[in-house]
């Protein structure tokens, strides 16, 4: 149970502050974000489990914010049980295989404008329809167990601060020229300014 807590919890900070630095320096998709938070919860400060599916967009901002960081850039190293062919290749068994999640979700192969924050490519209609380009929880059998608890807490934390707070970055903050990364999506100092609204 620890090592559930823990892996979730480090993953869930992470993403929560990639989240607020794209919602500080994309103030278009904060307000709009906001407006879906204060339409559809009313005077709720948590939303309830038919609330959380009505916010589509907050959830298309957390799904994209997961696409351009992801908390686990690479997945577990799996050793192949029997020779893999791939189009002219093949990796015999006995190799390590690993994922680079952070090259897949900023493909240009897959996406369109991969290193742009566009919250409405995970719009029905426009959701990218290749299979594992989104792989912030893994996939298949062997998806993050936490996926579901994690998108929950997301949309918790993000109701109450995007209902009670504008959020701006620092004017001397050291990411005024984009997100500076460390180890497991964790920014560097992030400086970030809550200004409470009326």
């Amino acid at each position: 149970m620890a090592v559930f807590m823990l892996a979730g919890h480090d993953t869930t900070a992470n993403a929560l502050s990639t989240l607020l630095y794209l919602l500080s320096t994309h103030k278009n998709v904060q307000e709009n974000a906001r407006e879906e938070v204060l339409r559809v919860l009313g005077d709720n400060l948590i939303p309830s489990a038919e609330q959380h599916k009505s916010l589509k967009y907050l959830n298309m901002v957390i799904y994209e914010n997961l696409r351009m960081y992801p908390p686990v850039s690479n997945l577990i190293l799996r050793e192949l049980t029997e020779d893999l062919k791939f189009k002219d290749f093949v990796i015999p068994a006995g190799s390590l295989l690993e994922l680079f999640v952070y090259g897949i979700q900023h493909s240009s192969k897959l996406w369109d404008k991969p290193e742009e924050f566009l919250p409405e490519r995970f719009e029905k209609e426009n959701a990218n329809s290749e299979n594992y380009s989104w792989l912030a929880f893994g996939g298949g059998s062997r998806m993050c167990l936490g996926n579901n608890f994690s998108l929950i807490e997301q949309r918790i934390v993000l109701c109450f601060l995007l209902r009670k707070y504008e959020i701006s970055l620092a004017p001397n903050s050291i990411h005024k020229d984009g997100l500076k990364i460390k180890f497991l999506a964790s920014p560097y100092p992030l400086e970030l300014i809550f200004k409470r609204r009326d």
